[in-house]
């Protein structure tokens, strides 16, 4: 690669990385929400809850936490293929 491609390689890549860390960071305030708080609560009867909400709240969470791992291992690939850019 000639030099303008890495300094462009690189500059992608610093580019990137804030946008996962924030993306990482959306995930990780995803994972505290509830089911209810994100229905706003108070008007599902027990019953929805127990038989919709759980399930549907262990899925979302499910989801939110593979999301998460996948953004975490960007980040990681991101930040060596930065090392490995810098060192050329």
């Amino acid at each position: 690669m000639s030099s303008p491609q890495i300094q462009n390689a690189l500059q992608t890549v610093n580019r990137l990385v804030p946008l996962v860390e924030d993306a990482e960071r959306h995930f990780k305030s995803a994972r505290n929400w509830s089911f209810l708080d994100v229905l706003g609560g108070g008007f599902l009867t027990f019953a929805d809850f127990f038989f919709d909400g759980v399930f549907v709240d262990a899925y979302m969470t499910s989801k939110i936490m593979n999301s998460l791992d996948e953004v975490q291992k960007l980040k990681e690939r991101l930040y060596i293929l930065k090392s490995k850019l810098e060192q050329i």
